[in-house]
């Protein structure tokens, strides 16, 4: 998950907006694109900070020296020193200048005296008026006096790239005098929504239809996503596009074309008509199309020049739960980064967990849950928001973060501390719901529920909890093999026929991770359906084992003897080292169960590097039959020596 959010960011790198140069009262929650340089001292002369009079430090000696009195009588000047207006050019010896809040002070004065430290005495003499000064004690030189550059010196950068604008900052630049400011352009972000169940959700349902109807419920979500980030972003609605190959392809190049970020969600699976990530993989470069994650596998990110610039394509899973926790993860923090906020990204905090969670075995969870402080504790606490289906949105309700929960055998305790990332701020219990919570935690610690791991497993350690969906691939007693399946075939990939063996192989590798006691899991990392070409096959396989460095590369169809089938021609001179024992192995177990076809395979297999490349034929009966024949030849076993670190025989 970590290595598919740094490709996420490298990929980003490069794709922020241009700037462009906005009036200071529209630049609010924009982001600066240019440091700010103070060119002048503020304040720029001595001020006063409060109402008062401004005097010399000289004519408060003798006040000082009276042991009892601790008090001076000065003259008050006729002239006053008010904000605003022009400054009397200077005081003398024995005199008091009156004096405003934010007003310069006169020429000798070096303190202001609060007005509350003074009483202003009857005239003694026809013309003149006197003040008292007392606690003349605790006042000194530059006593309530605002300094040159005390606050912001000239030359000092002030604001600097990259920061967003908000009030305070507001404040500051109106403070420089600055009416125009340079700041990231705001992006562009197009939505779509694909699918033949979808109706939009204002639209009535028609019950009277032998069909499933479902209200998109996913567009105004995301749209809703993007406006409470409050980046500005401009939001171009493409609305329901149907699960027509040409209508998504249609769709997908002009929202490239007037977008800067293309967000769509469905269409992405490895039905037959999931048209989104092989449009994808033929007008764009896709960084990754699966990630060991839940909910949210299938999320696919990937990214196209035009006109010099870099656009970003997010394809989200159909199911709401899914398409909103694959926003969060991924399309937030890239808006941010092309925003100009690049060292944004969600707080993890670590929470403790007022109820018992089960991990799953193959992929990290992230767990919705609701996170609040407990003030009597001084702690953050975290509530699950019940079940978890990704079809079930009402799980986000309420929510303001994600627990991050390793994959796993058992469970997680009541109790335990687990990472959490905060997609809103934290809430704070009412004093009920802090009862209800806490009840649940000291319940588990009293052990007055006992909850076991399965299969004798000890309670997972808190400080391994935090760290452990950054483990290497051998993870709790278990192995992940990492998989790419590609089909070769023009007529799938041109929409004339559905694609029955990619299914079948995913089906039969899930069917395997659910075996009790497996030692195994495969996780199906890449899909992709390229046309019987020599140059579309080997920049696959090239792919997949040079850059996604996947353990096995399946590949299914162009194994035969028609003109058209390369399959086993451009696989073999990418080997480094042959293994055709296994595709021998597979033909003979086929001519053993009566199938006398299984002599026309030309299927090839062998090691590019540290990835294992396997043809297999292109009918789904075919398919089926050969994984269990490798299975039977432990095909795990092979895997484990190919990664193993040399040693000497």
């Amino acid at each position: 998950m970590r290595e598919r959010r740094d490709k996420d960011r490298d990929a980003t790198m490069g794709s922020s907006c241009s700037s462009e140069l906005v009036l200071l009262s529209h630049a609010l929650g924009h982001v600066l694109a240019r440091d700010v340089t103070a060119k002048q001292n503020i304040p720029d002369k001595k001020c006063s900070m409060m109402d008062g009079y401004a005097v010399r430090e000289d004519d408060l000696v003798v006040g000082k020296n009276e042991k009892e009195e601790d008090q001076v009588v000065l003259r008050i000047m006729g002239e006053e020193s008010l904000a605003g207006e022009a400054t009397p050019k200077g005081i003398s010896s024995g005199d008091a200048c009156y004096i405003t809040t934010g007003a310069v002070l006169p020429l000798n004065a070096d303190l202001v005296v609060p007005v509350e430290q003074t009483e202003e005495l009857t005239r003694e003499r026809e013309g003149e008026r006197l003040v008292r000064i007392r606690g003349v004690k605790s006042l000194h030189a530059g006593k309530f006096v605002r300094q040159i550059g005390s606050d912001i010196k000239n030359g000092q950068v002030v604001l600097r790239t990259g920061l967003t604008l908000k009030s305070a900052e507001i404040g500051i630049l109106a403070q420089l005098g600055v009416a125009k400011v340079h700041v990231f352009k705001r992006p562009v972000v197009a939505i779509m929504s694909t699918g033949n169940e979808l109706v939009d959700y204002s639209a009535p349902m028609d019950n009277s239809k032998n069909t499933t109807v479902i209200r998109d419920c996913n567009r105004i979500m995301l749209q809703s996503c993007l406006r409470e980030m409050n980046l500005g972003a401009q939001i171009i609605d493409y609305g329901i596009i149907k699960d027509n190959r040409y209508d998504v392809e249609n769709a997908l190049k002009q929202a490239i074309r007037h977008a800067d970020i293309v967000i769509t969600s469905g269409g992405v699976s490895m039905g037959d008509k999931d048209y989104v990530k092989p449009i994808l993989e033929e007008i764009a470069t896709v960084h990754f199309g699966r990630v060991r994650m839940k909910p949210g596998k299938p999320t696919t990110f990937a990214t196209t020049e035009l006109m010099d610039s870099k656009k970003l394509i997010f394809a989200l899973p159909g199911n709401p739960v899914s398409a909103k926790v694959s926003y969060h993860l991924f399309v937030e923090p890239a808006l941010h980064f092309m925003s100009g906020n690049e060292s944004w990204h969600h707080p993890l905090l670590v929470t403790t967990v007022t109820h018992d969670i089960r991990m799953d075995p193959v992929r990290t969870e992230y767990h919705r849950c609701r996170v609040a402080w407990d003030a009597v504790d001084q702690k953050l606490l975290s509530r699950s928001t019940g079940h978890q289906q990704s079809s079930r949105l009402l799980s986000t309700a309420n929510s303001n973060g994600l627990l991050i929960i390793p994959q796993g055998e058992g469970r997680i305790n009541s109790g335990s501390k687990v990472k959490t990332l905060l997609t809103d701020l934290p809430q704070r219990l009412t004093s009920d719901e802090l009862k209800e919570w806490m009840a649940v935690v000291s319940g588990a610690a009293d052990g007055h529920h006992h909850h076991h791991h399965h299969h004798g497993t000890p309670p997972p350690d808190s400080s391994k909890i935090a760290s452990a969906h950054e483990r290497p691939l051998a993870s709790q007693e278990k192995t992940i093999f990492n998989v790419a399946i590609i089909t070769v075939s023009d007529r799938v990939h041109r929409g004339e026929m559905q694609d029955k063996s990619m299914p079948e192989m995913q089906k039969f590798f899930d069917q395997q991770n659910s075996l009790e006691g497996t030692s195994t899991l495969w996780e199906v990392m890449h899909t992709a359906v390229v046309p019987d070409e020599s140059k579309d096959i080997r920049d696959k396989l090239i792919e997949c084992c040079d850059r996604e460095h996947v353990h096995l590369v399946l590949t299914t169809g162009g194994t035969g003897f028609s003109p058209r089938d390369i399959t086993p021609d451009v696989t073999l001179p990418l080997l480094t080292r042959r293994a055709d024992q296994l595709t021998t192995a597979c033909m003979v177990d086929g001519l053993n169960s009566g199938v006398p076809t299984a002599m026309l395979s030309r299927a090839v297999a062998g090691i590019r590097d540290n990835t294992l490349i396997i043809n297999l034929p292109g009918s789904s009966r075919g398919v089926k039959q050969n994984l269990e024949t490798l299975m039977k030849g432990r095909l795990e076993h092979a895997l484990k020596l190919m990664i193993s670190k040399p040693t000497e025989h």
